[in-house]
């Protein structure tokens, strides 16, 4: 976080910090997911049903643009709930790697089953080839 004086324009770099930085984290990792998601005949919504089993709602899906995902933290978020946001987007964007470099068949991966309900969880017999 970086340290700015007080008042509307303190705010307003704090928040435009807040957000240039976890942004920043994620773009080298993450910038070539959309085609990644492509190659692997991935859809955006299975990129938001995975985010729910890292605990974070979808964002907002083809809008502007059909199929892309629109991602707006809000100013609210502090920057460890960032930081996890972003290691969320990783872990997910290496999912997605796998599965289009034929690593990990579709139905057997984490991105078919998302999101995992507690029932699936709590089961006895966890059937799935992923922990």
């Amino acid at each position: 976080m970086v340290e700015v004086s007080h008042g509307h324009a303190g705010v307003a770099l704090t928040t435009i910090a807040s957000l240039v930085f976890p942004l920043s984290l994620i773009h080298d990792s993450f910038h070539r997911a959309p085609l990644s998601a492509v190659r692997a005949h991935r859809e955006p919504q299975d990129i938001c049903k995975r985010l729910q089993d890292y605990g974070f709602h979808g964002p907002t899906m083809s809008w502007p643009v059909t199929g892309t995902l629109m991602i707006e933290p809000t100013e609210s978020e502090d920057l460890p709930e960032l930081d996890r946001f972003c290691e969320s987007m990783i872990l997910v964007k290496q999912e997605i790697e796998d599965v289009a470099s034929g690593k990990v068949e579709y139905a057997d991966s984490p991105l078919h089953a998302a999101p995992h309900t507690m029932d699936m969880l709590m089961a006895d017999d966890w059937a799935k080839p992923y922990r």
